[in-house]
């Protein structure tokens, strides 16, 4: 059983992480891209062009389309896949901007419509199945930070605009306990972004209610990066029932408005460093049991009934 893995642009590395995390239940799954990430990963999908592309869709059994990926679409369209499992994940702006349009593109074709956002459930796609990406618990370096007053918020957002950094830093003025706020907009490293998440205490994902006149606020890739380098992580979670029903409690602190956001951190900056301590162990406990490589493999397994 040969499982592709595909997309032009893999972002967060969401597609090459997925392929990672069933390679660590024992199936054979190649991931393949057109475009190089611009954040430089250590590892990443494999750069092949579209005709390459096709070739490894014709010897595969199961073909998996990244991030609404309407090009990577149109490769399969000129093979014969009647005999072969589709299956599409829905990660991104493309499919919050228009669902209904890309719902007709990929419903006659998949056989499951992954979505990896709270936000997309119940929006039309063919049999959905929610699952949250994949991320390297094991592997994610840790540099020795050490936990001191003032405790030190960070923020360094791949896209400012999109994460709701100009909000953030109103908001975080408006914290009247003791802290150290560290942010960033340039762009660095996958490593270097790493090195800089670590020197933190909390980490703040997320505050975007509204993104182009529509409800948002899902936290993404970078949450479980965080987590997996054991901080408090601070975001939100649009439609969090959904996360509960397929995965049950976890420890991120959501805010779902600006006084929740000052509230929860003035709570968290007033813990002693040993209540800290236990609620960065909780918090990387939870990414460790729920969204390692092997945790999503096997729940992958599920979904692809394999």
């Amino acid at each position: 059983m040969k499982i592709l893995n595909v997309t032009i642009s893999d972002w967060a590395n969401f597609s090459h992480d997925n392929a990672n995390a069933l390679r660590s239940v024992g199936l054979n799954c190649q991931d393949v891209k057109t475009n190089p990430h611009s954040f430089k990963y250590a590892q990443e999908s494999v750069i092949l062009r579209q005709e390459g592309i096709r070739a490894k869709m014709i010897e595969s059994d199961i073909i998996q389309i990244f991030h609404t990926d309407v090009s990577m679409l149109n490769i399969l369209k000129t093979i014969d896949y009647s005999k072969k499992r589709i299956f599409v994940y829905y990660c991104d702006s493309r499919y919050r901007s228009n669902p209904t349009l890309y719902n007709d593109l990929f419903n006659p074709i998949v056989e499951k419509s992954i979505i990896a956002l709270c936000e997309f459930a119940g929006l039309g796609a063919k049999n959905e199945t929610y699952m949250v990406g994949a991320i390297d618990v094991k592997n994610t370096p840790k540099f020795g930070h050490e936990i001191k007053e003032p405790y030190k918020i960070g923020h360094y957002p791949s896209n400012f605009e999109v994460k709701g950094t100009e909000q953030i830093i109103e908001m975080i003025q408006k914290v009247t306990s003791y802290y150290e706020f560290q942010y960033s907009v340039d762009k660095v490293s996958h490593f270097e972004q790493q090195k800089r998440m670590n020197a933190c205490d909390i980490y703040v994902e997320l505050f975007k209610p509204i993104l182009n006149g529509k409800q948002y606020g899902s936290w993404g890739i970078t949450a479980l990066e965080a987590a997996a380098a054991g901080k408090i992580v601070v975001t939100q979670n649009l439609n969090n029932e959904v996360y509960i029903k397929n995965y049950g409690n976890c420890p991120l602190i959501l805010c779902d408005t600006e006084q929740d956001f000052i509230n929860n951190m003035n709570k968290l900056l007033s813990l002693s460093k040993l209540e800290i301590s236990q609620l960065q162990t909780e918090t990387y406990n939870w990414v460790s049991e729920k969204h390692s490589y092997i945790a999503t493999g096997k729940k992958l397994k599920q979904i692809l009934n394999l």
